[in-house]
């Protein structure tokens, strides 16, 4: 089966991540050969800060599709979008526009600072579902205060969908981050997976070592719906089918 990668940086020239279509070739050539075969490309929305409009991320994504057609492969799917730093006047920037969702859904990729207490987060999520956008969280691994027993379900049932990164599901059964991950995917909390891939080098897409974990833990339908399935599900303002 191939694989979608719902979280990454690859936009020449948009925010921290690549530098330059050639990276950005570099970087789709990488994901492409693990079985990569749509991708979400989210740069970083920060209020007040960023290097590009909506208008102009969308004309670069579409220079990219073009190279990669021929550069890459013609099946390769990209697809628009933001990572949204969460700020407080965040939904009037959404129905301004100027926030790219996640290929015009309803969906809107979302991280917060790693120390956001659990208030803020369970706010936010409820006050972007009130406004009828739904928060798909970034690195959802990150927020220490999800690590109590029970406040990930909650959040999920305030609205929120979950991302975590293919990398944070290995390195290794002692460590209390890689273990906490793999237990949130066997227990049916994560709906997607992401490289957050900024580089060619460094923050690389690499997602073979989380794969083949997967392939032993999960059986087919649920590995299908975690690499491939819910992605396309929430692109498509489908959440009903995202499990």
């Amino acid at each position: 089966m191939y694989y979608f990668d719902f979280h990454s940086h690859i936009l020449p020239g948009a925010d921290d991540g690549s530098d330059s279509m050639e990276e950005t070739m570099h970087m789709l050539n990488m994901a492409y050969g693990q079985g990569i075969r749509e991708i979400a490309a989210t740069p970083h929305y920060q209020c007040g800060n960023n290097r590009r409009t909506a208008g102009q991320l969308k004309d670069i994504l579409e220079q990219v599709r073009k190279k990669a057609a021929s550069a890459v492969g013609s099946d390769l799917q990209i697809y628009s979008g933001n990572e949204v730093l969460y700020f407080d006047s965040m939904t009037e920037d959404l129905k301004e526009g100027k926030i790219l969702t996640l290929w015009d859904s309803r969906c809107v990729l979302t991280e917060f600072y790693d120390d956001v207490s659990y208030r803020l987060l369970y706010q936010a999520v409820r006050k972007l579902a009130m406004a009828r956008y739904q928060i798909v969280l970034a690195h959802a691994e990150r927020y220490i205060c999800l690590r109590k027993k029970g406040a990930l379900d909650e959040l999920i049932d305030a609205g929120a969908l979950i991302q975590i990164n293919f990398g944070s599901l290995t390195g290794g059964m002692f460590s209390e981050d890689v273990r906490w991950c793999r237990k949130q995917v066997l227990e049916g909390r994560v709906h997607v997976l992401g490289t957050d891939a900024h580089h060619e080098k460094q923050r690389k897409p690499d997602i073979l070592p989380a794969v083949r974990w997967l392939e032993r833990h999960l059986d087919s339908t649920s590995l299908r719906r975690i690499l491939l399935d819910n992605g396309r599900a929430i692109l498509n303002d489908e959440i009903q089918k995202v499990r």
